[in-house]
């Protein structure tokens, strides 16, 4: 937080001293006026939710498909066999790369947009799962014992166990499927077709040469992408405390 308000001190100073716009960049001040404007219009609540929707069905939709097929990778030694070489396969091309074959079967519309987005987010959920389901030097105790009297202890039990053991893990696996989820969104908004969303009204403002209605949502998918991640930091350390 200290090194935002720093680098914001450091605009306004800049700012104070140059017109910016000869840099082809915005004052703070023009900037604020933006989003002033947008807000009392209501477009900007208008974008950001549109945005925020979009991510939260990739990182949902993700953690639904992905958090029991990653259980059942670290759980089961034959779906870990045979099913993990297929993540990592996925995973090593770049989703980017698979932006034609969405647009073929999907078109440039809303489907395909949500689409990438959660295809980028599924691998993310399933290795984060897995690997938290894997034995630790402190849960090794812990998975001996289930081990030895899982004959007595029933399997829900165990289940949850596991599932428990996974969650650090599955929260820190959430935050690198919002970081990519909203990337993916931002870029599919920008270049699909699109109506709504942070990236869409971003590039509109480029297009008409509005710096300080562009630099606004720049800093708003930054403002974002800082406020997932910050959720996500709360809920790991509450994880930790207990």
């Amino acid at each position: 937080m200290i090194s935002l308000l720093g680098l914001l001190i450091l605009w306004v100073l800049v700012a104070l001293a140059v017109d910016l716009h000869t840099l082809f960049l915005p004052s703070p001040h023009g900037v604020l006026l933006a989003l002033l404007e947008s807000a009392r219009d209501g477009t900007v609540f208008t974008h950001i939710g549109a945005t925020l929707l979009r991510v939260c069905f990739a990182v949902g939709i993700g953690a639904i498909l992905g958090t029991p097929i990653g259980f059942l990778c670290g759980t089961q030694p034959a779906m870990r066999r045979h099913f993990l070489p297929l993540v990592d396969f996925l995973r090593a091309i770049p989703t980017s790369l698979l932006f034609p074959v969405f647009i073929v079967f999907l078109g440039f519309g809303e489907s395909a947009k949500g689409a990438i987005a959660l295809y980028a987010t599924i691998p993310v959920f399933i290795v984060s799962v897995f690997a938290g389901t894997l034995p630790r030097k402190d849960t090794a105790g812990r998975y001996e014992y289930l081990q030895v009297h899982s004959d007595r202890i029933p399997r829900n039990i165990q289940t949850v166990n596991r599932l428990w053991d996974a969650l650090p893990s599955l929260l820190s696996g959430t935050r690198l499927a919002v970081g990519t989820a909203l990337v993916l969104v931002i870029v599919t908004e920008m270049f699909f077709v699109a109506s709504s969303g942070v990236g869409w009204a971003a590039y509109q403002a480029y297009l008409a040469f509005n710096l300080d209605r562009m630099y606004m949502f720049i800093l708003l998918i930054g403002v974002l992408g800082y406020s997932f991640n910050r959720i996500v930091d709360h809920a790991l350390r509450l994880e930790q405390k207990q």
